[in-house]
């Protein structure tokens, strides 16, 4: 929403403050008393500063034609800024992006870490960092700030109480100096503001500020460029390329370089599909697709999105890319409108767009009120979509809900294709182990011919393998095993991957009063597996291994309750019986406890600190303090990995059997009702739902570099995997 300032002005102290608010909320859909009270509150106050008598060349200006922009989004982003006012500068146009922070900050403490501030008992975003990441999007990538010139600036204006020094000293110090903290809520402090205001805008430019609203995202290629170096000469393990990953990345590059050869010809639009199982190297030829394709002098005019699927993968590819930079885009923000635009059409329209089915007819009903959608047709030059197969295409009914964005509109596959010159797709499809994971090689060859893209010949890289010791027998033998193929099979197709002792064969790495651990030397064979009989066994070898320098983590499937999942402060402190793992013993006549939390996602770093932590979290201390889950850990790997086998899957009677009370991924939740409408336990919706699970065991099997350590729950489970290894009564490591 743009206005000017004075028509600002006159609504929030003229009376119409309630019309404006009901504006915003229609515009953002965000309805809360708590939101409607901050943005009263907040308005009133910022509406009394931009009218100081002491300021008459900011009230001049404002008082005239200058525009303001508030809850403006940031160009194909999911990013809102509170207030940007627009103008010019002595020389240019200028922007100042203000965050708007209605907080009592009385109790509000520094922390020694840069970008954060201890606010109510928890941790949270320094405001100025987050008004940083606004500014610097803009400057680098809105196109109407970079085809003007224009400066763009930012501040945080607090408007309920006076300012807490603590925002503004150390660690933050240099940050607030270029992005400072400023108060409103009293006359004297807001002459500050509105003095730094008066330094970057002094008269108005109408022009400017409509074009401003109408700016589409645009990369700074020569920042892109750099970006794409530094990841070639980046020495990170999830970079790194075997003779074998680097056969597939020549293939996707001679794809998109012969797509991009005959661009502009009578074929407009190109998909290529990249095909390989857990290992295979699809992250890592991604990852180096985009880097090589960022640094070429010589690639036509456009950006490059590296567009993620999922949450965790985002703040991981974030933290590998450089959050805030434009390069890595969610998936979701391809579609063409948003839930809130949604939701006004239906207040307007009701019912009109309720057919998801007919996401087609939507589709163009919806281009009729919009003319250009955001992203526009064809607004990147390439977009590589890593884990493509967890896509959401809501043509299956199981991909239909709140995700996010409004699956009324169409497959996210459809909308990258349409928002692409060239589209590349990284898949597995037996890893999409979500209901609303139902994107698939057909299907993005179907939408591909809609839009008149032409598919390139499939690059498959199915006998490459990066993680498991190089093994591909290794992962046949997972997809036997959840197949329930027969064990004398699998045990002979272990014995071609399967790190085994021989007579003699022991490295002592450990040693307890009880006895010891072995490792067995990696020369005989690619990749170890093996059984543990207790969970402080498997914390040992494991802690062996990462004191000798290896990665090493926790994983589990969903069949224990997040009851950690929204805890503000680190939750590893909780008591045992808190966290959400816990399991009790009886040894010796005493009782022995294990506890851990799953992966902390409201950690600084956020999903970054289980697979990538940083210094003073606790996962950096002892990276078995928390368990991930297939979500969090798919697309990523570690040299040895502790699977805890849990009680949602169960070998019985001569087959897989799935206990949906212990299902608790919200992800399969229509798969879970429906199983409570069916009495036998090996009928069609019990095999659905065990389908998925052993997909998420299939992930979790294949994460490791070296080797995985499996503690199972149950006893006949465990029985059945000895008997798959071909172990009788069992090669145990002792403890």
């Amino acid at each position: 929403m743009i206005l000017t300032v004075s028509t600002f002005r006159s609504k929030v102290l003229g009376g119409g403050a309630g019309e404006l608010i009901a504006e915003l909320v229609d515009l953002t859909g965000r309805d809360t008393v708590e939101e409607r009270k901050a943005w009263t509150e907040s308005f009133t106050r910022l509406a009394h500063a931009f009218d100081s008598p002491a300021l008459s060349p900011m009230h001049l200006y404002f008082g005239n034609h200058g525009n303001l922009a508030l809850e403006y989004r940031l160009p194909a982003s999911s990013s809102w800024c509170d207030v940007v006012l627009l103008g010019r500068n002595e020389r240019t146009p200028a922007a100042v992006i203000l965050e708007l922070k209605h907080w009592d900050t009385r109790n509000d403490n520094c922390l020694p870490n840069p970008g954060l501030i201890q606010r109510r008992e928890g941790l949270w975003l320094h405001p100025a960092e987050q008004v940083k990441g606004y500014t610097e999007y803009c400057r680098r990538f809105h196109s109407v700030v970079q085809d003007a010139g224009a400066r763009v600036d930012g501040c945080v204006v607090f408007t309920a109480r006076p300012l807490n020094p603590a925002y503004c000293g150390s660690p933050n110090l240099e940050l607030v100096q270029e992005f400072p903290c400023f108060s409103v809520a009293a006359a004297d402090e807001a002459k500050e503001a509105m003095a730094f205001l008066n330094q970057r805008l002094v008269r108005p430019d109408a022009d400017f500020a409509s074009a401003f609203e109408r700016g589409h995202y645009r990369q700074d290629r020569s920042f892109i460029r750099a970006i794409g170096a530094t990841l070639q000469r980046s020495p990170h393990r999830r970079l790194e390329l075997l003779d074998e990953q680097r056969t597939g990345l020549r293939i996707a590059c001679a794809a998109v370089q012969q797509a991009l050869a005959q661009h502009h010809q009578t074929v407009k639009k190109y998909v290529v599909i990249v095909e390989g199982p857990p290992g295979s190297g699809k992250s890592a030829v991604a990852a180096q697709l985009w880097a090589e394709l960022a640094a070429d002098q010589n690639l036509p005019v456009g950006d490059l999105a590296f567009v993620t699927t999922s949450q965790a993968q985002n703040h991981n590819l974030e933290h590998l890319f450089g959050a805030g930079q434009g390069a890595v885009k969610k998936a979701s923000q391809f579609s063409p409108s948003t839930t809130h635009e949604l939701g006004q059409l239906n207040r307007r329209f009701p019912g009109q767009f309720s057919d998801v089915a007919a996401w087609r007819k939507n589709l163009e009903t919806l281009r009729v009120f919009k003319g250009a959608f955001d992203p526009r047709d064809d607004a990147y030059l390439v977009s590589i979509v890593d884990e493509a197969h967890a896509l959401i295409n809501p043509e299956h009914s199981d991909a239909r809900g709140q995700f996010g964005f409004p699956v009324n509109f169409g497959p996210l596959g459809y909308h990258i294709i349409r928002g692409s010159v060239v589209s590349v797709f990284l898949l597995d499809e037996e890893q999409g182990f979500r209901e609303r994971e139902t994107t698939t090689r057909e299907d993005l060859v179907k939408w591909a011919a809609e839009l008149g893209a032409k598919v390139m010949p499939v690059v498959s890289l199915k006998d490459r393998q990066f993680r498991c010791g190089g093994s591909t027998e290794y992962v046949a033998w997972v997809d036997g095993l959840v197949q329930g193929i027969e064990s004398t099979a699998l045990n002979l197709l272990s014995d071609q991957w399967r790190m085994r002792p021989a007579a003699g064969d022991s490295l002592l790495v450990a040693e307890t009063p009880a006895d010891k651990i072995v490792e067995f030397p990696s020369a005989r064979r690619e990749f170890a597996l093996e059984l543990v009989d207790s969970l402080p066994e498997l914390d040992a070898v494991l802690s062996d291994y990462h004191a000798n320098g290896k990665t090493v983590r926790l994983v589990a499937s969903y069949a224990r309750k997040w009851k950690t999942e929204n805890t503000a402060l680190p939750p590893h402190g909780l008591p045992p019986a808190m966290q959400d793992f816990f399991f009790t013993w009886q040894r010796s006549g005493r009782t022995h406890t294990w506890s851990r939390i799953w992966n902390w996602k409201n950690a600084p770093d956020g999903y970054v600190s289980w697979v990538d932590p940083s210094p003073g979290v606790p996962m950096a201390a002892n990276p078995l303090a928390e368990v991930g889950c297939p979500y969090t850990v798919r697309g990523f790997d570690f040299d040895y990995l502790g699977l805890l086998w849990l009680h949602d899957v169960l070998w019985r009677d001569g087959r897989w059997q799935v206990q949906p009370e212990k299902v608790f991924e919200t992800g399969l939740n229509r798969h879970r009702q429906r199983t409570e409408q069916e009495s036998d336990p090996n009928g069609p919706a019990h095999q659905a739902l065990l389908k998925k699970l052993l997909q998420g065991y299939r992930i979790l099997l294949t994460r490791a570099i070296k080797g995985v350590y499996i503690w199972c729950e149950d006893e006949e489970t465990q029985e059945r995997l000895r008997q798959c290894l071909g172990e009788q009564g069992g090669l145990r490591l002792k403890r």
